[in-house]
């Protein structure tokens, strides 16, 4: 019924012919675009004048078609909202606000008169003004890049001024768009229009900073899927973008603010590489669009080839008059007005909403076209030009080279790094490394900068201290510090081949901000997840760097070579780097379990338990991994320590530890159910237990309990009034805290608790507790089957609450948490609340009491199998002080 209603308004067919055309057309234009020097987004447009109806007639106008390339353009704006950064907006220099102020007025007001001159409406006028204010940071910041440039006054006058320029671009948009829809231009009109996006930009501003980072970091806290918070976060766009639409505004403003906000929440790096690949998608869609709106027969017309020679004309000369503000710096204001003429992308958006919302017939619409791409394609040249006017020798610039201080080239002064001598050239390596981990809490002062851009084109020396260094910024470093590794061309000049690398990782060809090309993210989510402040982690490190610039043709070992290291380390680096990459060979694919005979090829090529688990760490920051494959590496690297506990395992000849003991187990039954079920059973938890357990065990819980069902059992052990007693049922949220809750009621004490979990959701708990008299299985299973109904209520403390203390180096996987403090009935149901609370899983607890005093240790982790961090324990810390 669906496909028949659909077909009758829909041609299904033709439009995933048209999109299979479109998709495949934009990235082969693209990528070609790119190796001939063009702007992949120019290759795009052009793709889409020539599939369009203009030409072949492969893709027609439709409103499918424009409701995805609405799409990419809210998550093109969305991208650039999460890369922008709003502390940068302060600190760009009064120059660069100078450049970014003038270089959007005068394009304005000379493109408005342009217009009225021409004989078009005020409002056609005031738009084509509007558009010709955009600047494309990307193209000019490629060409600076290119030029090892990005390091001069003039690159960071202009990146500083694009920072601002994409700000006030928007907000005149906003206005703009508001006021043309109304037909009318006053004083009332604009003044409205500018109070309400005004308004608009504060109250979801606010609402974004405020809000999105806790909705955010909740969702990162409770979801069990890594994707969760990509799909919220762009569940949160459009609704930015449909607010701004119902405020009569452009929906991309909304995608902006949304952005900003996105960026400063936590795990804003996962959200920004799932967006990326989904503009991938849409983004390509939304250019092509412009090509295929555009008429080819009015690009030759010769009234809008007459506009287009007018605007380009005000284009050209308004932004670079505006570079002219920066002359009070001494930098070469031309060079800085020449790399403010690119419009790109930017401009093209102002275009399209232009003709959308009919404001622009094709004549503009063409001419606006044409002035994106004359601008975007000469700016390069131009610049270049500009920039190869002449070089100072080596001999310059090192005649005033002085003798290193004792305290070394730099110094820190109220937050500016400055140079304390003059170095020469030859320290360049070491002073930029030293420098960018300064530049974390500080900024690098314009003696620094200026130092740096004149030595921009000089080949530089790498060697054993730069090492040093480059491992000590692995530990310290922050985007900033990157930021300006990457402006002062570091590795291209002291490492090509590791240079090359990262050129081929960020040579997308959507990329719109080279800027921002320098991220490691593997390197930052190991310095989240784990202690990295000690030069033990160096190694591991330097193996996460090398992870996330391996494009899989990497010289690695060239590379480490170069970089002048000791042969045992350059050797451990490589280990982790082939122990991350059987981990995640072993998990990328079900049964959800480790395989044995992988284990045992992981402990043959490691041999070394530290080995081992920092694979483990670097497999795991890699990313991508669901909660089940989190789970099956632990159970992997558990398999693999057991296995090197017993060097005998590794003859060949015998199975893991894990699978002799499910061996051994199979062997005491016939019972496929029960064989199944050990087979499928936790490494850990097969370690820690010997046959007859296990099978005891299987026992238990097969076939699984349903719904709030218990199955107890009830044994002594050798201590007299101490008992084992199992609890097989179906996990659910704090069930810890249910299950010793009721033990507490019934004056029951807990010694230790530890508990597995099996893929079908089945959970096995086992205490070992202290009462006068043997429990009864019968009676304690029908109030753990009570206790599972309604909600988890907390348990109230009678004394004062424990002490809480984290410590994350005690366990290889796990986060240990040592909670201490005087003894009291009901104290583990409400510690387990208290977890339960912080989102983290108990994998073994024991309690220890002696002379009225608890020392408990709860072996947990989040969700996907992650230490916690001091925030989590602080939560842990809360809800306790609350229980008393």
């Amino acid at each position: 019924m669906f496909a028949s209603s659909a077909s009758s308004s829909l041609d299904i067919g033709r439009l995933l012919f048209e999109l299979a055309i479109i998709l495949c057309g934009a990235k082969v234009i693209a990528e070609i675009a790119e190796r001939c020097g063009v702007p992949a987004v120019l290759g795009e447009i052009l793709a889409g004048v020539v599939i369009g109806p203009s030409a072949l007639g492969w893709v027609s106008r439709s409103d499918t078609l424009f409701v995805l390339a609405e799409l990419g353009a809210i998550l093109l704006l969305l991208q650039v909202g999460m890369e922008m950064d709003l502390k940068e907006l302060r600190t760009v220099g009064r120059a660069a606000m100078t450049v970014a102020v003038i270089g959007v007025i005068l394009p304005m007001s000379f493109g408005m008169l342009g217009g009225i001159a021409m004989g078009e409406e005020a409002r056609t006028a005031l738009f084509v003004g509007a558009t010709l204010t955009a600047t494309s940071v990307g193209i000019t910041a490629r060409v600076f890049g290119d030029l090892r440039a990005l390091s001069t006054k003039e690159a960071r006058i202009v990146l500083g001024a694009a920072v601002a320029d994409d700000v006030l671009g928007l907000i005149i948009l906003t206005v703009v768009s508001r006021v043309v829809e109304k037909g009318s231009i006053g004083i009332g009109t604009i003044a409205s229009t500018t109070g309400l996006a005004i308004a608009f930009l504060a109250i979801s501003g606010f609402v974004g900073f405020t809000a999105l980072p806790k909705i955010m970091g909740t969702v990162l806290k409770r979801a069990s899927s890594p994707a969760a918070a990509s799909v919220i976060a762009l569940g949160v766009t459009l609704g930015f973008a449909s607010a701004a639409e119902a405020a009569h505004l452009a929906p991309i403003i909304g995608a902006f603010v949304a952005g900003t906000a996105l960026g400063r929440s936590p795990g804003h790096e996962r959200v920004a590489r799932d967006m990326s690949a989904l503009a991938s998608v849409f983004v390509p869609i939304f250019f092509l669009q412009i090509g295929i709106d555009t008429d080819i027969a009015a690009l030759v017309r010769p009234k809008a080839l007459g506009i287009a020679a007018v605007l380009i004309v005000i284009a050209v000369v308004t932004k670079v008059a505006a570079g002219y503000a920066a002359r009070s710096t001494g930098a070469d204001t031309l060079l800085v007005g020449l790399g403010m003429i690119p419009r790109g992308e930017v401009g093209l958006i102002f275009a399209t909403i232009g003709l959308n919302v009919g404001v622009f017939n094709d004549d503009i619409h063409a001419a606006l076209v044409l002035v994106v791409l004359v601008t975007t394609v000469i700016t390069p040249a131009l610049l270049r030009w500009r920039l190869n006017q002449g070089e100072a020798s080596e001999i310059d610039l090192d005649i005033s080279a002085e003798s290193e201080p004792a305290d070394g080239w730099l110094a820190v002064r109220d937050g500016s790094i400055a140079l304390a001598a003059t170095p020469p050239t030859a320290a360049s390596a070491v002073l930029l490394l030293q420098a960018a981990a300064l530049a974390t809490d500080n900024k690098p002062s314009e003696e620094l900068m200026e130092w740096v851009a004149e030595r921009r084109t000089r080949d530089l020396q790498w060697n054993r201290d730069a090492t040093t260094q480059l491992l000590h910024l692995l530990r310290v470093g922050s985007p900033r510090s990157w930021r300006l590794i990457e402006i002062s061309g570091l590795f291209e000049r002291a490492l090509p081949e590791l240079a090359e690398a990262i050129r081929h990782r960020t040579s997308d060809a959507s990329e719109l901000d080279p800027t921002h090309s320098l991220r490691f993210p593997t390197v930052e989510a190991l310095r989240e997840a784990t202690s990295v402040a000690s030069s033990q982690s160096d190694s591991l490190l330097l193996a996460a760097f090398l992870a996330d610039i391996n494009d899989g043709e990497m010289p690695i070992n060239l590379i480490l070579q170069k970089l002048d290291l000791d042969i045992l380390f350059a050797k451990e680096v490589e280990d982790l780097l082939n122990g991350a990459t059987l981990l995640r060979a072993g998990v990328e694919r079900e049964p959800h379990r480790a395989d044995e005979r992988l284990i045992r090829d992981i402990a043959h090529g490691l041999k070394r338990p530290g080995i081992v688990e920092r694979s483990r760490l670097l497999a795991d920051a890699l990313g991508g991994l669901e909660p089940w494959q989190h789970a099956a590496m632990i159970d992997i690297t558990t398999g693999v320590q057991g296995v090197l506990a017993h060097p005998e395992l590794l003859s060949g000849e015998n199975d893991s530890l894990a699978d002799l003991r499910r061996r051994q187990t199979s062997e005491l039954t016939n019972d496929e159910a029960l064989l199944d079920r050990i087979v499928h059973a936790p490494t850990t938890y097969v370690l820690a237990h010997d046959p007859a357990e296990l099978l005891e065990h299987a026992r238990l819980i097969e076939p699984a309990p349903h719904g709030r069902k218990v199955r107890v059992t009830v044994q002594p052990t050798r201590t007299p009034g101490q008992y084992i007693l199992n609890a097989a049922c179906r996990n659910r949220r704090g069930l810890l805290s249910r299950l010793s809750g009721v033990l507490a009621d019934e004056g029951i004490s807990v010694v230790s608790a530890s508990l597995a979990t099996w893929p079908d959701n089945s959970v096995l708990d086992t205490f070992v507790v202290e009462a006068p008299h043997p429990p009864d299985p019968v009676h304690v299973s029908r109030l753990f089957s009570q206790s599972m109904k309604g909600r988890l209520r907390p348990r109230k403390l009678a004394l004062a609450a424990p002490q809480v203390a984290l410590d994350n180096s005690i366990h290889p996987w796990h986060s240990v948490l040592r909670i201490s403090g005087p003894d009291q009935l009901g104290l583990l149901s409400a510690i387990s609340y208290a977890l339960s609370n912080a989102g983290v899983q108990v994998h073994h607890a024991v309690v220890q009491t002696k002379d009225g005093f608890v020392d408990d240790e709860f072996e947990i982790s989040d969700r996907v199998g992650h230490k916690i961090g001091d925030d989590r324990a602080d939560v842990v810390r809360k809800v306790l002080n609350r229980l008393k």
